[in-house]
């Protein structure tokens, strides 16, 4: 949960640039007032740069699966258990699919119908089929946005940045004005959201691998050579022991599809020893999450995933089968569906008042914001109290402790783990990587038996009362239930917050 909202914090800046110009002389005709839900429909420039603005930014440049069995697809072998690649940002820029892909114009979406819901395969920022993350996010329009410190830049600099989330390199800083008087902001306007890694191969890992592998070189060459892949994709020149590291980039998604023009939509790479298929096509990414959807249902695991989903209890990682789909029916049918959004409703409302009220007191005084961190705070609070029905200031240590800890989840998923992809290093921590997940989750832990014993001890009560229950409670409910065909644990519940 928390790191859906935290991707929402990271994709929301590089849209306000946008908002500045004419499209918010096309909203203001439309409607001279705060939105709300009921507006959407009638707003389909609105709609149409929010799709714009993901097909040219996507939250998350890369999906992965992990291959269930073997698989033909595009006339090619895909063996069982490779990790696949199916690269967003190329997608969103395949020439054959869009005019001008590298130009901004949500006018596209006006002229046709297009959605983000994984049914069009040219456009996929959320993921597509059974897998497919639900999630929610809020939009801000009370304010136009000035860029820069003092409001005085023309243009963002978009240039991307490093790692889990696909921030901008730069942090955008803008001062807002008010534009309307700050009102009741009772909406929620409808984005998924998804959780994928993009790995960080940091050149000083390359070399650790040459240097431990130097001996083994000629036996792995041999071992490498010693068939023919004659019904596999194509594949670049492979290194022994490496692989194909050393084609790799920090913007690896700009990498594959270098290699893709070189290679084809469909190419073959292996990260130290694991294998694994790129897909750069609209064309193929159908028959990976449609045509052959049942084979690609699993996600790539790994020491870090390992940690931080207690084992593989959590919901977006967790292996398809029986206990995943108990979990994708509890969260649709009781976190997420239609009536726990409308009965969270006033709490969402309620803190993005708040916000808005802070954000007033900066416009009156001129200062700047940098957007990326204080919607951070807005979605960690917001996720806190939807979860536990606890608000809390940026002046309590709680908000400081989740924002640290989510902070640092990001950037350990962001780092290429060097002992999960060479064979005979696995048992090893040569980074150190998986001591920095256990003492995360250790500092997590004791965080959540802290909120789950407040929330066991107000239980009682909040049933009295009739108090509008929140997430906890309802995984609480659940937990409690012994005619639920799963038994849910702490440990679950722990897993699918985080």
């Amino acid at each position: 949960i928390w790191k859906g909202f935290e991707i929402l914090a990271a994709k929301s800046t590089p849209i306000f640039p946008d908002l500045i110009n004419q499209p918010l002389d096309k909203l203001t005709k439309l409607l001279a007032k705060l939105l709300k839900e009921l507006d959407i429909p009638n707003l389909p420039y609105l709609q149409a740069m929010v799709k714009e603005t993901i097909r040219l930014h996507p939250s998350a440049p890369m999906m992965q699966r992990s291959s269930r069995k073997d698989c033909i697809v595009g006339g090619y072998l895909i063996p069982a258990k490779t990790t696949i690649f199916v690269n967003v940002w190329s997608l969103g820029r395949d020439p054959t699919y869009w005019e001008s892909p590298l130009e901004f114009q949500p006018e596209r979406f006006e002229e046709k119908q297009v959605d983000v819901r994984g049914q069009h395969f040219n456009l996929l920022p959320f993921g597509s089929g059974k897998r497919m993350c639900p999630g929610i996010s809020l939009g801000l329009m009370c304010f136009t946005w000035k860029a820069g410190k003092y409001g005085n830049l023309n243009s963002v600099d978009m240039e991307e940045g490093v790692g889990l989330t696909l921030p901008i390199a730069n942090p955008l800083v803008c001062v807002p004005v008010a534009q309307l008087n700050p009102l009741p902001l009772s909406h929620i306007i409808t984005l998924k959201i998804l959780l994928i890694m993009n790995g960080d191969f940091q050149s000083n890992t390359i070399v650790i691998i040459i240097c431990i592998s130097s001996a083994m070189i000629i036996w792995k060459l041999y071992k490498s050579w010693g068939g023919l892949d004659i019904h596999l994709p194509p594949t670049p020149f492979r290194l022994p022991i490496i692989g194909h590291l050393h084609l790799l980039a920090p913007s690896v998604h700009r990498a594959f599809h270098k290699l893709s023009i070189r290679y084809g939509p469909m190419f073959r790479i292996y990260l130290g020893s694991t294998p694994c298929v790129v897909i750069s096509s609209p064309d193929m990414a159908k028959e990976i999450f449609k045509v052959h959807e049942n084979a690609f249902l699993n996600r790539p695991y790994n020491s870090t995933i390992n940690y931080m989903s207690y084992g593989g209890q959590g919901f977006i990682f967790g292996p398809y089968g029986s206990y995943w789909k108990f979990m994708k029916k509890i969260t649709m049918s009781y976190l997420l569906n239609g009536k726990t959004l409308d009965l969270l409703l006033p709490i969402r409302r309620d803190e993005i008042n708040h916000f808005i009220k802070k954000l007033s007191q900066n416009a009156k005084l001129g200062k700047s914001v940098e957007l990326e961190v204080e919607l951070g705070k807005l979605t960690s609070k917001l996720i806190l109290r939807m979860v536990t029905g606890k608000r809390c200031s940026e002046d309590e240590d709680e908000i400081g402790d989740i924002m640290e800890i989510m902070a640092d989840v990001d950037k350990l998923f962001g780092k290429f783990n060097l002992s999960d992809h060479i064979w005979f290093c696995k048992n090893l921590d040569l980074q150190g990587l998986r001591k920095k997940s256990m003492n995360i989750r250790i500092r997590f832990d004791v965080l959540m038996e802290r909120i789950l014993k407040e929330c066991e001890e107000t239980r009682k009560q909040k049933m009295e009362t009739g108090e509008v229950k929140d997430l906890l409670n309802i995984l609480l409910d659940i937990l409690e239930d012994e005619s639920m065909e799963i038994k849910l644990t702490r440990e679950n519940i722990k897993a699918f917050i985080l």
